[in-house]
């Protein structure tokens, strides 16, 4: 919506305003908070509305805003507030994807202090007690402790400030995204979060220090960490069994739909549950995975017929008769293939095997022991001659 104040100023009148607006920024760009320079950035300058006149915004110097004629225009949001909440959101997911990868809790935790320290904790018959020392919030809290009438777990509801919460990417390894922009918006209106995001600790005996990991509600807490939020509600498990908070995790995404996995995520968690066999298996036989090694496989079989000195139809190969040491080959091969510690190595879950990737991901796997953004998997590239061998 136009500006009848901004159309009604003279050029000196708005340049005053520019002024006025550029030394109230500290010389920044609102939206993405980078500097503005008047002869460098000259004619890609915007002056715009904080507050959208729709939804009541004042159209008058209380309300308004400089900002690069690129954020302005390229903005998410038409509250200016919110589109540079997502433009500090934005600048953190380009970091993680330097390493191929989505942002999680973890990253928008580390980018403003959060994640530092462990909650020292003292359980009681039906109370936990616990403070913030290390932040020099030194009063003691103490809060009701539940049984869940169910499965048995413990748990309590506690509000702990950014600095005592860490993110649990085994149990929930979803990059943030999708519906956060969202919840920024919902949230910033100051609608109420409906559920509190899910957390679990272990300590041993009736009192100790542990790491409090998010393993659910991450989107909500992200969005509260972004709008500004130092302290988080939670609900968290104290001493569970962590095997039973996966499934039910896992379940509620898959079998349940009580949460939107995307396959990669139904691929990670699929990992953290398969025993080593069939984690084995599953990750073989995954499309780009089966693919590269048949091709190897293929391989196999023209270069012994080669060896052998017997032309073939290429576009035939598996319609001429196999000899035995061919198949003695290919079944050296496949053993060999299987006992690559790659397959049971649960820490690439997040990584390598995080997501569906290319064919080309793979081959420059199996060709030089590297993926392409130069992450170590394998020692060495495949040797065909020594994979044929037992």
């Amino acid at each position: 919506m136009g500006s009848l104040y901004l159309n009604s100023l003279s050029a000196e009148q708005r340049k005053e305003l520019e002024g006025n607006l550029h030394q109230a920024q500290d010389g920044n760009c609102f939206i993405c908070e980078k500097p503005i320079d008047f002869q460098l950035h000259a004619k890609a300058i915007d002056i715009d509305h904080v507050e959208p006149l729709k939804v009541g915004g004042k159209d008058d110097p209380s309300n308004f805003a400089l900002t690069h004629s690129s954020c302005n225009r390229s903005k998410q949001a038409s509250d200016l507030r919110v589109a540079r909440v997502l433009a500090r959101f934005a600048a953190i997911r380009d970091e993680a994807a330097k390493e191929n990868r989505g942002p999680n809790l973890s990253d928008v935790l580390r980018h403003y202090n959060g994640a530092a320290h462990e909650l020292h904790l003292i359980v009681g018959q039906d109370c936990v007690s616990y403070s913030f020392p290390e932040i020099g919030r030194n009063e003691i809290h103490k809060v009701p402790l539940y049984r869940d009438d169910l499965s048995g777990l413990l748990y309590f509801f506690a509000k702990l400030p950014i600095e005592y919460l860490f993110h649990d990417d085994r149990i929930n390894p979803r990059a943030v995204g999708g519906s956060l922009n969202g919840l920024i918006e919902e949230f910033h209106k100051k609608r109420p979060q409906l559920q509190v995001s899910l957390g679990w600790t272990v300590i041993e005996g009736n009192h100790g220090s542990a790491k409090v990991k998010v393993f659910d509600g991450q989107h909500k807490a992200t969005a509260q960490v972004l709008l500004g939020v130092r302290d988080v509600p939670l609900r968290i498990f104290l001493n569970p069994n962590v095997d039973v908070l996966l499934s039910a995790n896992t379940n509620a995404g898959t079998t349940l739909r009580q949460i939107a996995f995307d396959k990669s995520v139904q691929r990670h968690l699929g990992s953290a549950l398969f025993w080593e066999p069939h984690l084995i298996a599953y990750r073989l036989s995954r499309e780009e995975i089966l693919y590269s090694w048949l091709r190897f496989v293929r391989q196999i079989i023209q270069n012994y017929f080669i060896m052998t000195g017997k032309p073939i139809q290429e576009q035939k190969l598996c319609q001429y008769r196999f000899p035995e040491p061919l198949w003695d080959n290919i079944d050296n091969f496949l053993g060999n293939l299987i006992k690559m510690p790659l397959w049971v190595n649960r820490d690439l879950s997040l990584s390598v095997f995080g997501g569906k990737q290319n064919y080309e991901y793979w081959q420059t796997i199996f060709e030089s022991g590297k993926t392409p953004q130069g992450q170590h998997v394998l020692s060495n590239g495949i040797n065909l001659m020594k994979m044929i061998q037992l």
